[in-house]
């Protein structure tokens, strides 16, 4: 399986942080409150570019593009938009949901439960494998600084890729103002990273790519940076305009940054030492420092525009490549290398590099929350994902997605208990999805599935704690339309059951709070007769495979 450079793009757009006092009175404008993190954001901002990283020597190879009036003129965001509206007067309501049209434009009509009378570029009712991927897309770029989706946007609209109207502009990048259409592009495109790799290149290719390929009118790729601040693995997307020849053997890409709207920068490349460097900020609070790469690390790459913008590899459509997409949600950020997994075959041991693909993240320095790299499996028969939580400092909620084809299944802990292990199981073949610790635990399980109009979620939670070494699991036989829940290993339990249908013409959910079973019982939900909103399904109590009896389900949503 292909593998591209693992970069983790950072953002320092964030509010409410503690930073050293600055020196002598305010600059600021009187219209904006005299604070520290306020005065930190304006100098970032407003101030010129140092005279050293401003582009300098002989154009090369130019676009056309620069900073003002084609960048975007307000900085990224990452949580709040406090900040741009404070300093840029931007609009202040964050965009909560990606919309169905962009899912449509991102990644195809397969992520609609029905493709009858859609209309181009239309809306549409998303499969519940969709929703849980348009809600973690939502979730990381709510938790990050959103550098990929400026840098992606802006050259978007500049190639004539994307219409400068969607960015709430007339023509130009520079006019944009920050609508919640304009979020939604920026939602999208930061996207990509998932689907879109980068390949790796050292500085001296990017060069030369750059100067080959850029032309008037037309600006070729995003530059991805990385590097390393103590031990955190940062980076920065930022989009090339123009290449200037500062010395022998040495060159400028003047560049937009994102952190520093309607600045001129360079990132400079040194082609004899395979080498660059470019000032950037990597603590927020603190002085913008050199970061720095060279061929031997890789940390430079060029994510090619066109394939950014077009349509991408869908994980959650019916007409996947037989691959699993497996991330967890963003975790708190002072809880950032302390939880991490592995995917195992279901033998036990670790799986090939061929059947798994690590994923590049996003992750901000100082953002509220960070991420844990996702990644891309072929299931095979399935696997296992043994998960370390021995090192968190503290418990925190985790999620973790599972989507397979159009189906998809999630674990998620309102409070991951600290020094725990989880082995979660995933056999695609029998629809098993399952999870154990070695500690008592409270985890709720949930699994997705579609068919050709229509879609079930059956999510179970809430009861009593399973038991340590015991698993918790929901197993969908598409053959009798049926979802066996309860324990693997036959201990008692007791939990809420929960069963929706979707179509396009409604939905509806069922509900069987306080569901128990003895030890040897399980439940098994049967959803054969249960084709629309308006029927029924029927939640069984089964003592090996002999039917006990029938348990009520409430109707909550219709």
């Amino acid at each position: 399986m292909r593998r591209g450079p693992v970069l983790v793009l950072a953002a320092v757009a964030v509010l409410g942080l503690a930073v050293p006092a600055a020196a002598g009175g305010s600059k600021l404008p009187p219209s904006i409150p005299d604070t520290v993190v306020n005065e930190y954001l304006y100098d970032m901002w407003f101030s010129p570019t140092p005279s050293d990283w401003i582009p300098a020597g002989t154009i090369v190879a130019d676009s056309g593009f620069r900073p003002y009036p084609n960048g975007l003129p307000y900085a990224g965001f990452s949580d709040s938009l406090d900040a741009n509206a404070l300093f840029f007067g931007t609009l202040d309501e964050q965009l909560q949901e990606i919309s169905s049209s962009t899912m449509r434009n991102l990644y195809g009509d397969g992520v609609c439960i029905s493709t009858r009378k859609l209309r181009p570029k239309g809306p549409c009712a998303l499969t519940p494998a969709a929703i849980e991927l348009g809600n973690y897309l939502v979730a990381k770029a709510r938790a990050q600084n959103r550098s990929l989706g400026f840098t992606l946007a802006s050259a978007g609209v500049f190639n004539g890729r994307i219409d400068p109207i969607r960015m709430g502009a007339a023509s130009l990048g520079g006019q944009s103002t920050l609508t919640l259409d304009a979020q939604d592009v920026l939602l999208r495109q930061s996207a990509v990273h998932l689907t879109t790799l980068a390949p790796s290149q050292t500085p001296a290719q990017v060069v030369r790519t750059l100067i080959r390929t850029m032309r008037p009118g037309r600006t070729p790729a995003v530059l991805l940076l990385g590097w390393e601040q103590g031990s955190r693995s940062l980076g920065l997307s930022l989009t090339p305009y123009a290449v200037y020849r500062k010395a022998p053997g040495v060159f400028d890409i003047a560049v937009y940054d994102s952190n520093y709207p309607t600045r001129e920068r360079a990132v400079r490349v040194d082609v004899a030492s395979n080498s660059w460097e470019y000032l950037a900020v990597s603590t927020f609070g603190e002085p913008a420092d050199t970061i720095r790469g060279d061929a031997a690390t890789l940390t430079m790459s060029l994510l090619p525009l066109i394939e950014s913008l077009g349509r991408q590899y869908c994980p959650v459509c019916i007409n996947a490549p037989a691959e699993d997409f497996v991330v967890f949600d963003p975790i708190p950020a002072d809880q950032a290398g302390l939880l991490s997994y592995e995917v195992w075959s279901l033998r036990g041991d670790p799986i090939e590099d061929s059947r798994m693909m690590p994923l590049p993240t996003l992750n901000a320095p100082l953002a509220q929350q960070a991420e844990i790299p996702a990644a891309r499996v072929v299931p095979d028969q399935g696997y296992l994902i043994p998960i370390d939580a021995t090192r968190l400092t503290e418990s925190i909620p985790a999620s973790l997605l599972i989507t397979s084809g159009r189906d998809s299944g999630r674990i998620s802990w309102e409070s991951m208990p600290v020094g725990s292990r989880f082995m979660v199981r995933a056999e695609n073949k029998w629809g098993i999805i399952s999870v154990k610790s070695d500690q008592q635990m409270q985890v709720a399980l949930s699994k997705s599935f579609s068919y050709s109009r229509r879609s079930y979620e059956v999510t179970i939670s809430g009861g009593t704690p399973t038991p340590a070494e015991e698993a918790r699991a929901i197993d969908l036989d598409r053959s009798t339309k049926t979802v066996r829940i309860g324990h693997r290993f036959g201990k008692a339990g007791k939990l809420d059951v929960t069963a929706t249908i979707h179509k396009s013409s409604g939905v509806a959910e069922w509900i069987a709070p306080g569901t128990r079973w003895k030890a040897n019982e399980s439940l098994l939900l049967d959803y054969s007769e249960w084709t629309s909103p308006s029927g029924q399904p029927r939640l069984l109590l089964l003592q090996g495979r002999d039917f006990v009896r029938e348990i009520p389900m409430v109707l909550v949503v219709n």
